[in-house]
């Protein structure tokens, strides 16, 4: 099969699963949201949010160094698997340690101090099964991804079903997506025992150092891209209030459930990126250079129907007491366009194995960002913090694609577009006009 149909297949079963998966999350968080009332969701999202800051531990951005790896050494499958879930471990420790301290610390009640060690456990669990899942990505067998995501969401809509009539309330739920990873975690481990490899446990301190070592990097680089939204999201709560932060976040989690799209694509050719980075650059540069052209027709066409229909969707999804969210999501839609060919960049820099470069300019947006919103929120709002985004995220594609570049990853003649190409581009921005 060519490089091309590999690539698309893998992201058919990718997107397929995540949209068939999004509706069970859409049913479970309507059936939360009127089980627990406004103060249980609240509680529970606050747990969940809580043990998702420091679940960053148990992964340790290895999860993508597997990603990277895997394909370059496929010979290698079962040292790999063997020695990172081994790590898992020990990861593991260390987090339910700092979460213990954590919890005690902010001395919660005693129901929030157990719903937090049960998701801590929810957290982990997910953690262990991701090693097995991401090594499906990695062999490019994205169709048991897409099976064990998809089971994951329908089991945790099932059980919290269950719990919630049986009378559990909060900590219903929390077990239920708790018995939902552990299935899920199972199911892995077997497909991939049974299928790829039989893996055994493994300490190499020399690959654990190296490892930390490389892995650390992207860890830091994706904490950081996570933070977008979310620090304009607290600079809008402190100078302007929580009915800005309301009309700010409308806007910004209806554009966030789209991001699959290009995510789930960008997860589909990076294993083949990775194996070509060093062994056929050119291979290399080509596919980046299709993935950058399809994703920006693509989310250019989504981001012109969010902005055409904008005061639509919001009134359809939100309702009225919304309306003024229109104009920050007017702005928002193009990050979606801008952060889809961001993230491909990101990736092709993490196929190179210069991960860290991803931690300075990042960090470098996000200081743009924090700027921004302290110049623009005080005047505009959360309109402002929109623009500071948007702009946050040009600057960030921009110092990407000039060291991509200038690098030479990708080749300029590789995302060069036809003249066909540019007459539908031009067609769709006259729809917009």
């Amino acid at each position: 099969m060519s490089i091309a149909k590999t690539i698309f297949k893998n992201s058919a079963y990718l997107i397929s699963g995540e949209v068939l998966s999004k509706v069970a999350v859409f049913f479970f968080n309507i059936i939360i949201a009127r089980a627990l009332g406004v103060a249980g969701v609240g509680k529970y999202t606050f747990a969940v949010s809580l043990v998702l800051t420091f679940s960053i531990i148990i992964d340790f951005g290895t999860n993508v160094f597997l990603l990277r790896e895997i394909p370059r050494h496929k010979e290698r499958l079962s040292f790999y698997i063997g020695n990172i879930f081994t790590m898992r471990l020990f990861f593991s420790a260390v987090f339910f340690v700092i979460m213990g301290v954590v919890v005690k610390a902010l001395n919660y009640s005693g129901q929030m101090q157990a719903l937090i060690y049960i998701l801590s456990l929810w957290g982990v669990l997910i953690g262990f099964s991701f090693v097995f899942r991401t090594g499906f990505k990695a062999v490019e067998r994205m169709e048991y991804e897409a099976a064990i995501n998809l089971t994951y969401n329908i089991l945790g809509l099932f059980f919290t079903l269950i719990l919630l009539k049986a009378g559990f309330g909060i900590m219903g739920v929390a077990v239920s997506v708790c018995l939902a990873a552990m299935i899920s975690l199972v199911v892995s481990l077997i497909f991939f025992w049974k299928r790829f490899s039989r893996f055994k446990l493994q300490i190499n301190p020399s690959f654990w150092i190296n490892t930390i070592k490389e892995a650390l990097p992207l860890a830091v680089s994706w904490l950081l891209m996570f933070q977008f939204g979310k620090v304009d999201t607290l600079m809008l709560a402190f100078m302007q209030g929580d009915k800005a932060v309301g009309f700010y976040n409308a806007a910004f989690r209806l554009v966030m459930t789209l991001f699959f799209v290009y995510v789930y694509t960008t997860h589909s050719a990076f294993p083949k990126m990775s194996e070509y980075a060093f062994s056929a650059p050119e291979k290399c540069s080509q596919i980046a250079g299709s993935l950058l052209k399809s994703l920006f027709t693509v989310t250019l066409m989504i981001s012109i129907g969010i902005y055409l229909f904008s005061p639509l969707a919001i009134k359809i999804i939100y309702g009225a007491a919304y309306v003024n969210s229109t104009g920050a999501l007017k702005i928002l839609c193009w990050v979606h366009l801008v952060n889809a060919l961001c993230y491909v960049l990101l990736y092709v820099v993490n196929a190179k194995n210069m991960q860290k470069i991803n931690v300075l300019l990042v960090a470098a947006a996000i200081i743009m960002d924090i700027v921004l919103n302290f110049i623009l929120i005080p005047r505009y709002s959360y309109m402002g913090a929109a623009f500071a985004t948007l702009i946050s995220e040009i600057f960030l594609l921009c110092m990407l694609a000039g060291y991509v570049f200038g690098s030479k990853y990708v080749y300029l003649k590789d995302i060069l577009f036809s003249m066909q190409d540019w007459r539908l581009i031009k067609g769709l921005v006259s729809i917009q006009g």
